[in-house]
Formats: structure tokens, sequence, C-alpha cells
């Protein structure tokens, strides 16, 4: 994982995590690539995301013009790569002399360093920019792990339809994060309360949401920050112009509700949905 590659998934691979892979920050306008492979400046071949291309795009008289035009049309795009074969694998020769820190941001960097290095006629990325998910850039999101939120943490997101759409519980010890789960972890404890089967789906209700949180207490240590929303607010925060105001409006129409030991408290639950969003990305 982009934020720390060392923590350990609990009870995770459940319909709850898949939930909020396949409809969280990623999808559908980030992460979306497409790339094309030519000879000569004629494309030989291209993908656009998991799917080929087709009609492919004509030929080309510059790599970097056309990298331009493409992202337009095809928007919205993470990236567009044109490439010939022999470019390509000079970049793959230059960033595997990688010899940093195992930093995946660093990591992502570099290898946009050497792209930019090779741009040229024949090989372009567009746009060269530093890696991001969702709306807080990287940089923020480790700023407010390391510095803000004190070292030993623990944070809970909840997103919610009538009942749990997913939740994230994530202990952090010495500004790192640890353990995550989600609140089917405590399943058996949640249906012996009465709040739903025994799958861990609780409703969106303060009484539910309480027990979560003091289960998640009980075993992972003082609680931080807890976010619990609707999912229509949830999606549209990633692209509100002003996610603090938004917030605070959809807690007023109790559609969110939750806790926070930081002053500012919209400001931390924003925050928090932007350093969470980075533990869907897996490199």
């Amino acid at each position: 994982m982009i934020i720390d590659p060392y923590f350990q998934f609990i009870d995770v691979e459940n319909e709850q995590w898949w939930n909020f892979r396949a409809r969280g920050p990623l999808a559908p306008k980030y992460g979306r690539r497409l790339l094309v492979l030519h000879d000569g400046r004629k494309p030989l071949a291209a993908s656009l995301g998991d799917a080929p291309l087709v009609p492919l795009p004509g030929p080309f008289a510059e790599a970097r013009e056309a990298a331009r035009q493409l992202y337009e049309q095809y928007a919205p795009l993470e990236s567009v790569w044109v490439y010939d074969q022999p470019n390509l694998d000079r970049y793959s020769v230059a960033c595997g002399t990688w010899t940093g820190e195992l930093d995946v941001h660093d990591y992502r960097n570099y290898k946009i360093e050497q792209a930019a290095k090779l741009t040229s006629a024949d090989f372009a990325v567009h746009p060269l920019r530093p890696f991001q998910i969702g709306y807080l850039g990287l940089a923020e999101a480790q700023r407010f792990l390391k510095e803000e939120l004190p070292s030993q943490a623990l944070l809970i997101l909840a997103v919610f339809e009538d009942q749990v759409y997913f939740s994230l519980v994530v202990q952090v010890v010495d500004h790192r994060i640890k353990t995550l789960t989600t609140s089917d972890h405590f399943a058996k404890q949640i249906a012996a309360a009465g709040f739903g089967q025994a799958n861990g789906v609780v409703p969106f209700t303060p009484q539910a949401t309480v027990l979560l949180e003091e289960l998640s207490r009980e075993e992972l240590g003082p609680l931080t920050i807890s976010l619990f929303m609707h999912r229509k607010v949830y999606e549209d925060l990633f692209t509100a112009s002003d996610r603090i105001a938004a917030l605070a409006s959809a807690e007023v129409r109790g559609d969110v509700w939750g806790t926070s030991v930081l002053p500012k408290k919209h400001d931390a639950w924003q925050k928090l949905m932007g350093l969470l969003s980075y533990l869907v990305f897996e490199p």
C-alpha cells in the first residue's frame, strides 16, 4: 500500500472491502490509462483501461502532442502513454535502477522523472504529474498521518445506504498504519447486540455506530476520529468545491455524524477521508 506497505489486514476479504475498492476514490475517473504502442509513429495497438481501444488512433507526427490530444479526447483519464518498444525498454531499464528506500510515492515520482527524460517524438506521458488518489495530495495525506494525528490513533470511516456499504477501521501505531479491518471483524458481537445479522452489517443508526466505536476501542485502542456518512454524501465529497461546508451541512441534515479529538472536526473528517483513499491502491 502506498501510505504504508507493512500493515496487516484482518477480515477484509468481504463485500465491504470490494465496495470500497469498486466505488471508492478510484472509480470511475481515477486510475484509467490510455496506452498506445506505435512503430514509426503509426499505432500498432492501444488499450483504454482494461479493454482494447477500437478503432486505433491515426498516425501522428509527435508523441507529446498526440498524448495531449488523446488525453482531452478520452477524458477522464489518469494519463496517456504513447510509446514505441525501444523507448519503453529504455524506460523499464531506467526505472529498474532505483536504489532508494521502500517508499512507493518516491518510486512513482522517480518513474515519472525517468519518463520525462525520455519524452521525445516517439515517447510521451501526459500529464507528467505526481501520483494522487482522490482530492488529497499524497504529501498532505502523509503529513496528516505523521504530524497531525497522535502517534497512537484509531480511525473509523463507515459509509451507509440503509445498512453499512463499507467500513474501514484503522489502527495507527508510531504514526504508521498497523492494522486495517472492517465491521465484519466484529460480526458476532454486533449480532449479539441485536444489530443486523452475523456478518458485521450494522444499520445506519447512532446506536449501531456507537457499538462499532466501542468494539473497535476495546481491541485497537483509544478512538481518535470516527466518521459515519450516507453513501451519496461520501461520493459527492470527491467533487465538492468546499468539503468542510458540505460535511457541516450534511451533519445538520443527519446524513453525517462522528467524533474527533482533533480541533476543527470537519477538517479532520475530510482529511481522514483523503488519507484512507490511499488504502485503495495496491502498487
